[in-house]
């Protein structure tokens, strides 16, 4: 039997400046890595949180007859 010691999680944000400080300021994880609003890794017990910037696409949707 094996025991899972550490995993990883991609979460898709709006804003890198507010989730950063939500995950490092409100539940005191330690961020490891920033490369500016691209990308940001945040350490917490047994996982390590990948913070990706996420846009808000319109979607068209064209009907043709």
């Amino acid at each position: 039997m094996f025991q899972i010691v550490q995993t990883n999680l991609t979460i898709m944000v709006r804003n890198m400046d507010q989730s950063i400080a939500f995950y490092t300021d409100v539940l005191g994880f330690k961020i490891i890595r920033r490369y500016g609003n691209h990308y940001a890794q945040i350490e917490a017990p047994g996982i390590i949180i990948g913070l990706h910037p996420s846009e808000k696409k319109k979607i068209s949707l064209k009907i043709f007859p």
